[in-house]
């Protein structure tokens, strides 16, 4: 989701390329100099998750996330103007290296927006941190009594940023097997294989128009999904996998067909024309997608 990337090497060990990949500097310029001098410093492992694979990577804007062994570290910046709270550690700056949240249970997956973060637990639970002003925690802003006060910032009715952990209630009776994130937005595979979608839908990324929202009374505010909201065009397809862009998702299905929504201004959606689209639509990929 920024201008670095996470990668694997055959040993498991994980590298960051790019620019402040292990964590962001305020005290250094923003330019593209400043960002090519540092991205050439930041070809190394990064510390403090010894030695063995990591299970999962995810990279944000300003932060990382990756999981070793069942349990989260993140490292990064944590507080961007004075809000957001990716990394989940409740520090409020900056963290460069590699650091364990405190959760109570095995995490099996995690995905990175811009300043928020997902992790799901092995029990197929959700949980949210971060920045949410546009939805992409998916709960309302009126966080409940569960919530203590030092997770969220602001006034308890107006809080929208969240410091720790907090669960997500994505779809009752069905546990989450996959989690995603875009710029802005979030995304949830369940075990019977549908995709729900929460956060930001400025370009139709949340996989529906602002009309079926409406129709389907929807609590929405603005172009943001303030709840996960089933992707209902997708009811049947058996979703895998869904990953987000700035403002467009792909959704992968057990069949190996891709389906795509929101922005494709510049063809990032695999289709010709640069219409943003609301609703799902399949996209020949030249034989199953794996």
């Amino acid at each position: 989701a920024g201008e670095h990337t996470l990668l694997s090497t055959e040993s498991g060990d994980v590298v960051a390329v790019g620019a402040c990949s292990a964590g962001w500097r305020y005290d250094v310029p923003y330019n593209e100099e400043t960002v090519r001098a540092t991205a050439a410093r930041c070809r190394a492992l990064l510390p403090g998750l010894g030695s063995g694979p990591a299970a999962r990577r995810a990279a944000g804007s300003f932060h990382n996330l990756a999981i070793k062994a069942g349990k989260l570290f993140s490292m990064g910046c944590d507080c961007i103007d004075e809000n957001d709270g990716q990394l989940g550690l409740c520090t409020r700056t900056e963290v460069g290296i590699p650091t364990p949240v405190p959760l109570p249970e095995v995490v099996v997956d995690a995905a990175a927006g811009v300043h928020h973060s997902l992790a799901l637990t092995e029990s197929g639970t959700v949980l949210s941190t971060g920045a949410g002003l546009l939805g992409q925690l998916g709960r309302r802003h009126d966080f409940s009594s569960e919530v203590h006060a030092q997770q969220i910032r602001g006034d308890r009715p107006h809080a929208h940023d969240v410091f720790l952990p907090v669960r997500v209630p994505v779809a009752e009776g069905e546990s989450v097997k996959g989690v995603g994130c875009g710029y802005y937005h979030s995304l949830c595979v369940t075990s019977l294989g549908r995709l729900f979608a929460f956060g930001s839908n400025s370009r139709g990324q949340c996989g529906s128009g602002a009309a079926l929202l409406a129709a389907q009374h929807v609590e929405r505010s603005d172009s943001a999904l303030l709840e996960p909201q089933l992707v209902g065009e997708l009811e049947g397809q058996r979703v895998t996998q869904a990953v987000g862009g700035y403002s467009h998702t792909l959704a992968l299905t057990a069949e190996g067909d891709v389906w795509t929504c929101g922005g494709n201004s510049h063809g990032q959606r695999g289709l010709p024309d640069a219409e943003d689209l609301p609703r799902c639509s399949r996209v020949a990929v030249g034989g199953p997608a794996a």
